[in-house]
């Protein structure tokens, strides 16, 4: 008697521990299904305003899918007859709308959740069941088991199996819904069909934990190697080269700007360094340069730094010893690997990006003026025993800068704003065409970049000495299904550059502008006046002296 009374205790504890679980089950199931209730019931009582003349009934059901939550499925031989609709309507319920428009019409609507199915009201509603059969695959053709079919509306559904296939008994009245994790959800109408293969299209969170390797794709989940992915809005920036967004926004690749040139014709001109691994003595010397493959081919470092960022898809670095493992030697400095956009099949998408840009340095040199440069100048010497005298005298130096005397007698110049502006404005245009259709998918681009260095040229000069790069990217992939064992995938990439510039280059020009002697000479000197004075060519020894008549004919002196 003891134990029982023992017992029963125990088992109730446990008992009343069971029914707490399964009421709070019951009460999250419930919660669930209410919140799909009102998702579905939100989607019906959305207000729509509509203006149609005589428009045709598909463009009206097309607009009233584009202002709802709902979707519309119908036969395409029960509204083509209606091609002359007017209605007009402000903020009414989408159903009510819809009740006027098919009001006049031989055709009625169920809704089913959030898809509203239209059909003939003297289609046969007894019809028998039909045996649909079918194979769902993936976007590369691949079967997915497991994916749920079911009736539209009705409690009726199946599973595909290992191989993508499933069986179903449908009326032709009736719509199957195709349902799998990381896929959208795919809607067909059976109609006439006896058999219906579906191409599941994946969702974009399902885009992003797909990881490329070297010989393929894989999902994140099944790869343990240290890969970088980043996307292609985070590599946009102001500056035409696609490198110069490594630093600082890629995890694993140390980056830098080595100097700011407008655009670049050869690798040893690119502005911008980077890394991933450090060095390597691969092959013959030491070696930095990670192996860049654009979609599955090696390019150089100037080929991605001239990808354009709405042209890539995905942009992958590997930076640990699986990238050696996969790749050799050659991945030994780690790899980046670039995949460029191909077409999609659906309806043309044309995307076109203007961008004005701005650039300016970060900093300038503070140096000294004029007359506190002569001033050094002359204990410089004199401190150092090269000269017992100074070289510019009291009264130069008092009279340089005096608006009493002209700029060209006592010069003072300060070369670096007499050479350079304060900023240089770039241009950049870009246009895009994707689309395509079950065989063929194509991906079209045109990008221009106009850049312009910050070299001044002087209003009396018949040219010009600033430097200009005009680059011009085309880009086009192509995939095309010749038959169910043969595609045929083209990518093609040229650039054309027209390049206008002085033959030093830019770091030279800015060596020249702070080591020119800013009171030896002036820029210019008049040509109408008749002046003696000690002219420099060029920065030289001063060594005769140029003499100016009124008639503009030049004297030498010695």
């Amino acid at each position: 008697m003891k134990k029982n009374e023992l017992w029963y205790p125990i088992m109730w504890g446990r008992w009343k521990k069971t029914l707490l679980i399964m009421k709070f089950t019951a009460l999250l199931l419930l919660v669930t299904c209410s919140n799909l209730f009102a998702v579905s019931s939100l989607a019906q009582q959305e207000k729509v305003s509509l203006k149609a003349n005589k428009m045709s009934l598909v463009e009206i059901l097309d607009i009233l899918q584009r202002k709802s939550d709902l979707s519309f499925m119908y036969k395409d031989a029960d509204i083509n007859m209606h091609s002359q609709m007017t209605i007009n309507v402000k903020d009414e319920n989408v159903l009510s709308v819809l009740d006027k428009i098919l009001d006049k019409t031989n055709l009625q609507y169920e809704v089913h959740d959030d898809v509203v199915i239209i059909k003939a009201k003297d289609r046969i509603q007894d019809e028998e069941n039909k045996e649909i059969k079918g194979q769902v695959v993936d976007e590369k053709g691949n079967p997915i088991p497991g994916v749920n079919v079911v009736i539209q509306g009705g409690g009726t559904g199946t599973i595909t199996d290992f191989n993508g296939r499933y069986k179903i008994k449908a009326k032709s009245d009736d719509a199957l819904r195709f349902t799998f994790i990381g896929y959208k959800n795919h809607i067909v109408l059976v109609e006439d069909q006896e058999k219906i293969d579906v191409k599941m299209v994946p969702s974009v969170e399902s885009i992003e934990e797909v990881a490329v390797v070297a010989f393929g794709e894989q999902k994140k989940e099944s790869v343990v190697s240290s890969i970088t992915s980043v996307k292609a809005g985070d590599l946009k920036t102001s500056n035409s080269d696609l490198t110069s967004a490594f630093a600082g926004k890629i995890a694993g690749i140390i980056g830098w700007d080595t100097g700011g040139a407008p655009g670049a014709l050869t690798e040893d001109e690119m502005n911008t360094k980077f890394y991933i691994r450090g060095i390597t003595s691969y092959a013959t010397g030491a070696n930095i340069d990670p192996l860049i493959l654009l979609d599955g081919i090696e390019v150089s470092k100037l080929d991605l730094a001239r990808i354009d960022p709405d042209d890539i898809e995905s942009f992958n670095v590997m930076k640990d010893a699986s990238a050696t493992a996969m790749y050799g030697a050659r991945g030994a400095n780690g790899v980046i690997y670039v995949k460029t956009k191909k077409g999609k099949e659906g309806n043309i998408r044309t995307t076109f990006r203007y961008e004005r840009i701005m650039s300016m340095p970060t900093d300038e040199i503070d140096v000294v003026d004029p007359k506190q440069y002569m001033t050094l100048y002359n204990q410089a010497i004199i401190g150092r025993g090269m000269s017992e005298t100074p070289v510019y005298s009291r009264e130069r130096i008092e009279n340089t800068g005096n608006p009493r005397f002209p700029s060209f007698v006592y010069p003072g110049n300060d070369w670096y704003n007499i050479l350079f502006k304060d900023h240089s404005i770039n241009n950049h245009y870009g246009l895009n065409v994707r689309g395509g259709s079950a065989k063929v998918q194509y991906y079209v681009s045109v990008n221009h970049n106009s850049n312009n260095g910050m070299i001044q040229t002087d209003p009396l000069n018949q040219f010009d000495a600033n430097i200009k790069n005009k680059q011009t990217n085309f880009r086009v992939n192509i995939n095309a299904d010749l038959n169910k064992t043969a595609k045929l995938t083209l990518n093609s990439f040229s650039t054309y550059d027209n390049y206008h510039g002085s033959v030093a280059d830019v770091r030279t020009a800015y060596a020249l502008a702070f080591n020119a002697s800013p009171v030896d000479y002036a820029p210019v000197y008049p040509a109408d006046q008749e002046y003696s004075w000690p002219h420099i060519r060029f920065g030289g020894k001063v060594e005769k002296t140029v003499k100016l008549t009124t008639q503009g004919r030049n004297k030498m002196t010695i």
